[in-house]
């Protein structure tokens, strides 16, 4: 008996260092991302260039497309966006609407996963697959400011297999667009103690990495 009550206490000390260990884990998500993210000034120019691009584009391709050249056009689109030397790395993200990391990665979809395209920075580009059939325009989504990959214990700052897409989004983020400053600030907090978070896109976990350059 004695020993059975040794191996009960010994299981709920484990139980609480791994209650206080996934607490922590989650308290240092909140804190995210940095409160200010350097983006170099040629990558700046090269984001405001694959704007353009887009929005040319996908005023070429023009709304109404029957579906088979919604297809063919999206390709051209992907192809476009592959000869770019201003992305480090694509991927994939699996399209079951934010599983359990208990649930097997599903492999990639080509008709539904969404692919990411993102920048040394890391800034990305999302292209929402599974809206293709309401046409070009809602595949193209905004891009983000900053994301990061998030593991049961672990942030990363580069794709990993399994780890869920986190995109921030804000508006020092647009203003810099606008402006071509250097510097976005994604802010936490402000001087005077105003609290206020970007916009978030928590997305699924990474099942396919393409390339990283």
């Amino acid at each position: 008996m004695e020993g059975a009550g040794q191996d009960l206490m010994r299981s709920e000390k484990v139980l609480a260092e791994l209650r206080a260990k996934k607490q922590a884990f989650e308290e240092s998500l909140r804190g995210l991302p940095k409160e200010f993210h350097l983006i170099p000034q040629e990558e700046h120019k090269q984001i405001v260039e694959v704007k353009g691009f887009l929005a040319e584009f996908l005023e070429a391709a023009g709304i109404e497309l029957l579906a088979e050249k919604r297809y063919q056009k999206f390709t051209e689109l992907t192809e476009a966006l592959d000869r770019m030397a201003l992305w480090k790395n694509k991927f994939s993200t699996e399209s079951a609407g934010g599983p359990s990391d208990n649930v097997p990665l599903e492999p990639f979809n080509p008709a539904e996963d969404s692919i990411y395209y993102m920048t040394p920075s890391g800034m990305s580009l999302r292209l929402k697959t599974a809206n293709l059939q309401e046409g070009l325009w809602s595949v193209v989504q905004q891009i983000a400011e900053k994301i990061l990959f998030v593991g049961s214990e672990e942030v990363a700052e580069v794709p990993r297999i399994g780890f869920r897409v986190k995109e921030f989004f804000s508006d020092s983020g647009l203003d810099f667009y606008k402006r071509g400053n250097q510097i976005a600030a994604v802010f936490k907090h402000t001087e005077d103690g105003t609290y206020f978070s970007p916009d978030v896109h928590s997305g699924d976990r990474v099942n396919s990495i393409f390339f990283t350059r």
